[in-house]
């Protein structure tokens, strides 16, 4: 993304993240970039913001790796991922978050341990169907495992994937039963 920036009264630009610091702005500088309504200081633009913050830590320690600076803001992301979104879809499309996912970041809690599926992993093999139950169990005997051994992050997606082979379960001993009771009528 290339921003204009606003120094001694002059529109200098386009910039990109990487010579704004060259360039003079500083946090009370006011920029503007086309996905922007109105110009706004930079200490209030999130890029800006989280790439001025990565050179003062690298400026304060030169051996750490450089990173890279964001690609877009936000709404040039918008942009880029309709343009994969088939033409007649668009009109449909109200919110950012339906194409771009939930903002970053996990927020489930770890500190709870996962509820566990073996009970209801057992009652799906016997009366569902049994392959894929037996592997909602073994998940469900691994969550509860990495529970134990203190990896709680592991045991929650483990039990994630229990639920999903319980579903699967469930879903495959409806079609068996289904044939099996189209051929008896």
């Amino acid at each position: 993304m290339r921003y204009f920036a606003m120094i001694d009264g002059e529109r200098v630009g386009p910039l990109e993240l990487s010579q704004l610091v060259e360039a003079g702005v500083r946090p009370s500088t006011y920029v503007w970039c086309k996905d922007m309504a109105d110009w706004e200081k930079a200490e209030d633009v999130a890029d800006i913001c989280r790439y001025f913050r990565g050179h003062i830590h690298d400026l304060m320690h030169p051996s750490a790796p450089q990173p890279e600076p964001p690609r877009d803001c936000a709404a040039g992301r918008m942009e880029e991922m309709m343009e994969q979104v088939p033409p007649r879809f668009r009109p449909y499309i109200k919110n950012p978050d339906d194409i771009l996912g939930p903002p970053a970041g996990d927020t489930r809690d770890y500190s709870v341990p996962p509820r566990s599926m073996l009970f209801p992993a057992i009652v799906a093999t016997l009366l569902c169907f049994p392959p894929t139950g037996l592997v909602a169990i073994f998940l469900s005997v691994k969550s509860s495992k990495a529970w134990k051994h203190g990896d709680r992050k592991d045991a929650h997606e483990v039990a994630d994937a229990a639920r999903m082979w319980m579903g699967i379960t469930f879903f495959m001993g409806f079609i068996v039963y289904a044939f099996m009771l189209r051929h008896l009528v």
